[in-house]
Order: structure tokens, then C-alpha cells, then sequence
């Protein structure tokens, strides 16, 4: 049971993450962008104290893995998780979650294109479920929630997961061919995306430490921490202790989160929106079948 209540937990700090991440975009009106930069920042340190304790030798790599990883880094943080952050700004917590549950089927797609993998009967049925679900809770028209560019939104969901998709086939590789384990990895990717991303805000002259209060910055940190942080320990530690499928599928449950703590938080959630994370996440785990 370790590994359930590990995902579990992960599961319910993502949530708990996005809607401190939310409460800021909506507070300070600065772009999804930045505060995608930011939680890398304050992230950082809390990666280097646990090299220097756990595993402070950094893992020979070739030529070739160091390209994977930097690829990685470019598709999975730099553009996926800024991706993420702005269809967060744009369609609120619920809406940006429930399109996180999409990233499974693009590794799948992904696996099928790349690796000639093949889809099972059950993986195909998962799939048009997980669509259904996605499109049923997204077409909602309701007054609870924000969504007012829920076009572009959905857009930057579909790229965020899209991109962590096509990210994970290289670090697999790199994981599965080398050395490097899941925290030097993890860490690098933070660093490498973090990195590349300052570049990017330097060039469009967005790069700026001061958009936020003390107070405002205690709230990155503290998500930082547990999304970023704490969430990828519970992460491996599910991958360690349960079934693959059980694992992921329990971890893609941050959509079920969301609507707890929206109905703690006094939000209207409709039936049709829980209807459709529920059959999203029983398509998730059809196409984990094998």
C-alpha cells in the first residue's frame, strides 16, 4: 500500500500546488510564463541539498545522452510546464488539471509512432475515453471557474502534454542507457529548463525577480516544494511500490483533488464536471492496460 498512498498523496499536492500557482496568476496579473520560471528558481536549491546528501557524484553520461537530457529538458519544463502554467491562467484549476490527464495518451501515441509500441483493444477504448471526458468537462458552460480564453487555454494544455510526452521518450532512454538516476535527472532537467527559460524571458525583456511580494514568494516556495519537490519523491516512490498501472493512474487523480477542495472552498462543481473527470480517468487506466 505504500506505493498507492504514495501516489495518492502526489496526486492531492499537485492539486494543492495548482491552486496556489492559480490564486497568484489571478492576484498579480503577470504571465504564466514568469511564474513558470519562478517555481523552477526557488525549486533549485531544494534539488542541490538533496544531490549533496544522497548522491552528491555526478553520473558520466555520452555525448548523446547529454543531448537527450537537454531535449528533454527543452520539451518537458521549459515548454511543457510553461504551457501548462499559462492554460492554468487561461481555464482555472479544474480545466488545466483534467487537460494534464492527456499527457498518458500522447506518451502512448508517442510510444506507437517512435517505438513502433503497440495499442492493445483496451488501450484504443481508453483513449476515446479520455478524450470524452477531456471534451465533456471542457465544453461545459458554466459560470464557475474562469475561462475566458478557453480556446487558447486548451491549446496550451494540449502543447503542455504533448511535450511532456515527447520529452519522456528521451529521457527514458537516456535513464534506461546510462547512469543517471531518477533525482540526478530530475535535477538536471529542473536546472537545464529553468536555465533555458531565463533566456527566453531575457530576450522578450520579461525577466524581472521583483513581479512579486514577500508573502507572494513564500507561496511559490512552499508549492515549489511540494509540487516540484516533495511530488517527485512520492512520484518514484509509487513507480518503486505499486504496479506501473496502478501507480500512474492514481497519480493522474489531481483532477479529483481539484474538485474536493473546490467543493471544501465552497466553488459550485457540476455533475457533468465530475462526470467527465471520472470518465477520463477510467480511459487512463484502460490504455495503462497491457
Amino acid at each position: 500500500m505504500v506505493g498507492e498512498i504514495s501516489a495518492l498523496i502526489a496526486a492531492g499536492i499537485w492539486s494543492a500546488s495548482a491552486i496556489i500557482y492559480d490564486k497568484i496568476l489571478v492576484t498579480v496579473k503577470i504571465s504564466g510564463t514568469l511564474v513558470s520560471f519562478y517555481r523552477g528558481l526557488v525549486s533549485l536549491p531544494f534539488f542541490a541539498v538533496s544531490l549533496l546528501i544522497f548522491d552528491p557524484h555526478l553520473p558520466q553520461l555520452s555525448s548523446l545522452h547529454w543531448f537527450y537530457l537537454v531535449i528533454s529538458a527543452i520539451l518537458g519544463i521549459t515548454i511543457g510546464d510553461t504551457a501548462y502554467f499559462l492554460s492554468l491562467q487561461d481555464v482555472g484549476v479544474r480545466k488545466a488539471l483534467l487537460l494534464q490527464t492527456l499527457t498518458p495518451l500522447f506518451g502512448a501515441f508517442f510510444a506507437w509512432v517512435f517505438l513502433k509500441e503497440s495499442l492493445t483493444v483496451y488501450g484504443l477504448i481508453g483513449i476515446a475515453l479520455t478524450l470524452l471526458g477531456v471534451v465533456w468537462v471542457i465544453t461545459e458552460r458554466t459560470t464557475a471557474g474562469r475561462s475566458p480564453h478557453l480556446l487558447r487555454g486548451s491549446l496550451w494544455g494540449i502543447l503542455s502534454c504533448a511535450a511532456q510526452g515527447l520529452g519522456a521518450m528521451f529521457i527514458r532512454d537516456v535513464l534506461e542507457n546510462s547512469d543517471l538516476n531518477s533525482l540526478w535527472s530530475s535535477s538536471l532537467r529542473m536546472v537545464l529548463g529553468t536555465v533555458i527559460l531565463a533566456f527566453w524571458l531575457g530576450y522578450k525583456g520579461n525577466f524581472t525577480l521583483s513581479a512579486l511580494s514577500f508573502p507572494q514568494w513564500q507561496a511559490i516556495t512552499g508549492a515549489a516544494f511540494g509540487g516540484s519537490f516533495v511530488g517527485l519523491w512520492l512520484h518514484q516512490t509509487a513507480f518503486q511500490f505499486a504496479p506501473v498501472g496502478i501507480a500512474a493512474t492514481l497519480l493522474s487523480t489531481s483532477p479529483l483533488f481539484a474538485v474536493g477542495i473546490s467543493v471544501y472552498l465552497r466553488e459550485k462543481v457540476t455533475w457533468r464536471s465530475l462526470g467527465g473527470v471520472v470518465i477520463a480517468l477510467v480511459g487512463i487506466g484502460l490504455l495503462l492496460i497491457r
